[in-house]
């Protein structure tokens, strides 16, 4: 804290050496209190003042502004922007530090206040939080207590909604490392199948492969190719260490050659993001969320398997030239999925269709039906209407009262420097009404789409890559098993408004929505670091995971008071 009376309440970056500024409930400013300082004081400005110079909008604003040595993370269970997302964590901070080379500084903010701070936003505090009691800590640190920080927040498991930490500085310190990139410690089993059907008639049978990052199972082989008990073809990018395999007979690995054609229309290995792999001969198709690359043996990965023989038959066409080592595509955007009628009727939001296929190119627009040849796809994917899958999204980009979805995508829309291994995209979309049997999964590999309830759009800059897009109509007997396979694979969930009385008769659909892991011992921890104070100050971090079954409060060997909302 600079010591002019001037400036009494402004702030470095980093804030005061150590502040305590404790809001009671009605109040828009509280009472601060400065380590040195003997008593408490009148904080001098409303706290969601932007204009005035006070301590935790001054602490802040390398968090709401753009500051290039000052990077920071983020985390809290409420965050702004991220909607129905459940997590047994309440903690909620901000870690942020002086990436300067000289410089040894860093900050770490602990509050209990949702949707605050909102990073790279104009300063504010949530007005509708004024009605309620706060308590915002401010502590400078050296930037070697990062780190033990970091090993006590990793094991409760907090949401982290926003990170901008270079990984120049995230490399040197390895729990900063796992809680960054989405990491937990997950108990077997490692992989896990699930067999679901798809609402038409007759229903088509789907199978979903799905292992978490600790199997160690390279996916392609050890897991899709061993269960269908088949040589596969697969087209997907690759590094330089997996190569075609024809070690195990009757269970070859084939690699597809690139370029490929889809009716017509070229697409090479260069700019396609897409997975998918068909068995030498059979009727199963399957799209799989990660690389043909030795990288995926330690990630979680999904694989959707559809046994349908016209699906088969096209992509048997598209995979007829193999090579044992390969490149990849241009720019196709393949959706799969058949509408029953293109018009889309009114309210429909089932893709107005049961499943089968449609495979576009966005920009020269190519569906297809099943058991026909390949037909063109009535509009880009960047249109809003009159087609397949702006029609199946209405109540992910419109509000609809009785369609509810959860949404995941490693690359959200609107979610910054969040890491997670899962590769894995898509929407699950219910009908709530009583009476009713309908839902929908849309399987997909485009980053940042849909924007949940924003106008339909396709990201543009998507256009010269390659993208598949599945759209399954399931009856919502078929969402357990959907979420058992995700949940093994932990995708990042950015959006959820499915209701609770939907969720609670789904026991892991719950785990899934709620952001649980399965955690390994050890189940608690404490960290201790120091502030950058003279004299630095102790301070003892204690954390536990939810498997721990402790009273938080248990730990100490003292008698203690503690003022919290307390259960009967």
């Amino acid at each position: 804290m600079k010591s002019n009376t001037a400036s009494k309440h402004a702030c470095e970056w980093h804030c005061y050496y150590r502040v305590i500024l404790y809001k009671p409930p009605g109040e828009k400013r509280g009472k601060i209190l400065v380590t040195a300082a003997p008593a408490w004081e009148a904080y001098p400005q409303d706290l969601d003042n932007n204009a005035g110079d006070h301590s935790f909008k001054k602490a802040l604003e390398s968090v709401t502004g753009t500051h290039p040595n000052k990077h920071f993370f983020a985390y809290n269970n409420a965050a702004a922007g991220v909607v129905g997302i459940k997590t047994k964590s309440n903690s909620k901070g901000v870690i942020i530090l002086d990436t300067t080379d000289a410089a040894d500084a860093a900050a770490w903010i602990v509050h209990t206040v949702p949707g605050y701070p909102k990073p790279k936003a104009t300063y504010t505090f949530p007005a509708s939080e004024y009605e309620n009691g706060h308590l915002l800590i401010c502590l400078t640190i050296a930037e070697s207590q990062i780190e033990p920080i970091a090993a006590a927040l990793f094991m409760a498991s907090p949401f982290i909604h926003y990170n901008d930490i270079p990984e120049t500085e995230v490399k040197t310190r390895p729990t900063l490392r796992k809680l960054l990139n989405g990491e937990t410690a997950v108990m077997p089993p490692f992989t896990t199948k699930q067999n679901i059907g798809t609402q038409a008639v007759p229903s088509v049978p789907v199978q979903i492969f799905s292992k978490s990052g600790r199997s160690k199972y390279e996916i392609y082989q050890k897991i899709i190719s061993k269960q269908l008990k088949k040589t596969v073809k697969v087209w997907s990018r690759r590094d330089k260490k997996l190569k075609a395999n024809c070690k195990i007979p009757g269970r070859h690995i084939l690699l597809v050659s690139s370029p490929i054609s889809v009716d017509n229309q070229a697409s090479s290995l260069e700019k396609d993001v897409t997975n998918w792999l068909i068995p030498e001969n059979g009727d199963i198709f399957c799209a799989v969320d990660k690389p043909y690359a030795i990288s995926q043996k330690y990630e979680p990965a999904v694989a959707v398997c559809i046994q349908q023989a016209n699906i088969f038959a096209r992509f048997n066409t598209i995979a007829a030239k193999l090579i044992l080592i390969y490149r990849i595509i241009d720019a196709l955007h393949i959706s799969i999925l058949q509408c029953s009628n293109i018009e889309m009727q009114s309210g429909k939001w089932k893709c107005g269709c049961r499943l089968g296929s449609v495979i576009q190119t966005t920009w020269r627009k190519k569906r297809k039906n099943f058991g026909d040849a390949w037909a063109d796809n009535p509009q880009d994917l960047g249109t809003a209407a009159d087609h397949s899958f702006a029609k199946a999204l209405e109540s992910v980009v419109q509000n609809h009262n009785d369609k509810k979805f959860f949404a995941y995508n490693n690359a959200a829309s609107g979610v910054i420097g969040v890491k997670t291994k899962s590769n894995s995209k898509g929407v699950v979309i219910l009908d709530i009404r009583a009476g009713t049997d309908e839902a929908a999964w849309i399987v997909h590999t485009v980053p940042g789409y849909p924007k949940p309830k924003v106008a339909y759009t396709f990201p543009v800059s998507e256009y010269a890559n390659g993208h598949l897009l599945i759209c399954l109509t399931i009856a919502e007997s078929q969402i357990e098993p959907i979420a058992v396979a995700l949940f093994v694979a932990a995708p990042f969930v950015y959006y959820n408004d499915v209701p609770d009385a939907e969720v609670s008769t789904r026991p892991t659909l719950k785990k899934l929505l709620n952001g649980e892991t399965a955690i390994k011992p050890p189940f608690l921890t404490k960290q201790n670091i120091v502030t950058q104070g003279a004299p630095a100050i102790p301070v003892q971090v204690f954390s536990k995971s939810e498997r721990s079954k402790y009273g938080n409060y248990l730990i100490f060997r003292k008698i203690f008071k503690i003022y919290t909302n307390a259960t009967k």
